[in-house]
């Protein structure tokens, strides 16, 4: 089975300056799945709240290629992940890193990461704890990175 693209909309949030990601994603054996809301890092003043976010508390960063057919499994393994009681431990936020890529580049500069995607960062208190890319990124290795990291 071929994969599909990716189809996203954006809509505004009013509590919190930034946007949220609401996707159908077609993975190979499992057809259209919705995809429960994330927020979505847009603006250099969003991704600027999220670092300060980061400073104070913990944040999964998710750079996401939206035409990356591994970048789908991965989003569909961070999907599954936010279905763990683990979720709760941290914020998640997704920077699109092809429509993005200035803010993807400033999270790579900032936290001093190679860049690669798709990838998923574990922040706390404005330090990298954990890092992981492409098919390392799966709901497994996102639930043991959070519970046993923080």
């Amino acid at each position: 089975m071929m994969w599909k693209p990716l189809f996203f909309t954006v809509v505004n949030v009013i509590p919190v300056s930034c946007r949220i990601l609401q996707a159908n994603i077609y993975t190979k054996n499992k057809g259209v799945k919705r995809l429960s809301t994330l927020p979505l890092i847009i603006t250099s003043e969003e991704l600027d709240h999220w670092l300060q976010r980061s400073e104070e508390g913990e944040v999964l960063f998710c750079k996401h290629s939206t035409a990356c057919p591994i970048s789908a499994a991965a989003f569909d393994e961070l999907q599954s992940f936010l279905q763990t009681e683990q979720k709760k431990r941290v914020d998640v936020a997704m920077v699109h890193v092809i429509e993005n890529r200035d803010i993807s580049n400033r999270i790579t500069e900032h936290y001093n990461i190679k860049h690669e995607s798709p990838q998923v960062l574990l922040i706390q208190k404005g330090k990298v704890l954990w890092h992981t890319s492409h098919w390392d990124i799966t709901q497994d290795t996102l639930y043991q990175a959070v519970h046993n990291t923080l």
